[in-house]
């Protein structure tokens, strides 16, 4: 069982350092060289861009569709008084 433990943590703990050093040298050539990277960073922008664009388009969507529900409920209360505007005025006549 001890064994088992100790090749579970020191395989972590290599797999660990080979992530760190991989990320170094990926960050290194990234600096040395950003016009490799350049399409990369283009994307995220415009990915970024399309994700902002595409909320505001949803939002502008919930707003239209909260006043048309208020238009219609508007108009049903409109409808209403005026049907008992009506009722009433009959019975006064």
């Amino acid at each position: 069982m001890s064994i088992i433990g100790s090749i579970f943590f020191y395989g972590i703990i290599i797999i660990g350092a080979i992530t760190i050093i991989g990320l170094t040298i990926y960050r290194i050539d990234w600096a040395r060289h950003p016009e490799k990277y350049q399409k990369l960073v283009e994307e995220t922008e415009k990915e970024e861009y399309w994700k902002k664009k595409r909320a505001e388009q949803r939002a502008a969507l919930k707003r239209a569709e909260e006043k048309e529900k208020a238009r219609q409920k508007e108009a049903k209360k409109q409808k209403r008084s005026a049907k008992i505007n009506q009722l009433t005025g009959k019975k006064k006549k």
